[in-house]
């Protein structure tokens, strides 16, 4: 989620646009609940501008917390959609306005905000198919290519110092939804197993091939609890979320002892005790390879190295 107003300076030249040419092709707005942003946050105009993308965002939180932090006047920021993970849409700006929530592309894109953080894997699939079919709907009423120069992220817009949508965002499942394609993710099949390692360096990607982005790497003889596959590919228990490695190089081992996470979140740790840093968290029900426990701590793959949780709120399984 971003602010950033400037480059209005832009707005001069849409003025020569008197009224927006539709398509011929067109479809239903999908359901949106109102929720005006405060009128200060955003600039109204009395033309039709010309939309010319459409910017995805992350919120970094809750819907309620942008539909709240849209209507503080303080704010100077607001999008003109915020989709929850339940696939409700709000709108907070009128498309004819000018929403602050990317820079750059402001006076001439459309910005959806969504619930949700760039950095944690929680997009569900009701967010996915409420935004694409928005989306979807924008790009056929103003007349936007369905294509990824014209929707984008904000961290694809110039300047931008933000990194939203993030790595999880998985940009083909979504476009392949905005362009009336698959109606569903890639097929995964749910299972849980033990795989280990068997190269120097394996990335772990956010998606179940190449042409998705890395978020990190594990190592030869690293352990790591796999809960789907997909082409070829497994996702595992990876940090405080999930990603995907390559099963050409990983191998499934029995007889393994598994450590689920039974709180909330967890905190994992550099050593058996609370005088120990804090490298990370692990949520509720993730699951890893336990190595070997010391005073009431467990020792778990996590992330790319071995770490230390509490086993008070921890409980064990087999694999």
């Amino acid at each position: 989620m971003g602010s950033q107003r400037w480059m209005l300076s832009v707005v001069p030249v849409l003025l020569a646009t008197a009224f927006l040419s539709l398509p011929a092709e067109a479809q239903t707005k999908p359901p949106t609940t109102g929720y005006p942003a405060a009128s200060d946050n955003y600039t109204t105009v009395s033309y039709n501008r010309s939309i010319t993308r459409v910017v995805i965002h992350t919120i970094e939180g809750s819907a309620g917390g942008a539909l709240s932090w849209f209507r503080n006047s303080s704010s100077n920021v607001s999008a003109h959609y915020v989709v929850a993970y339940s696939g409700q849409i709000y709108q907070c700006v009128a498309d004819r306005n000018i929403a602050w929530h990317c820079g750059y592309y402001n006076s001439s894109s459309i910005g959806i905000e969504h619930e949700g953080y760039a950095y944690r894997n929680y997009w569900t699939d009701a967010e996915y198919r409420a935004s694409a079919a928005l989306t979807r709907w924008a790009c056929l009423t103003y007349g936007i290519p369905m294509d990824r120069s014209h929707i984008i992220g904000h961290y694809e817009v110039p300047y931008a110092t933000h990194t939203d949508p993030g790595p999880y965002f998985n940009w083909t499942y979504y476009m392949s939804l905005v362009r009336g394609g698959s109606s569903s993710p890639p097929p995964a099949t749910s299972t849980l197993k033990a795989l280990q390692v068997n190269t120097d360096t394996l990335n772990v990607r956010s998606g179940p091939s190449t042409g998705y982005a890395i978020i990190g790497s594990v190592k030869s003889g690293q352990r790591y609890v796999a809960s789907a596959s997909s082409g070829g590919w497994w996702k595992i228990y990876y940090a405080s979320g999930s990603g995907w490695c390559s099963g050409s190089y990983l191998s499934t081992l029995t007889g393994v002892t598994g450590m689920k996470v039974d709180t909330s979140s967890l905190n994992v740790r550099s050593g058996p005790g609370t005088g120990y840093s804090i490298v990370g968290s692990a949520a509720l029900g993730n699951r890893y390879v336990q190595i070997t426990t010391s005073s009431g701590w467990r020792k778990i793959w996590w992330g790319g190295g071995a770490y230390w949780v509490s086993g008070s709120y921890s409980s064990t399984f087999g694999l």
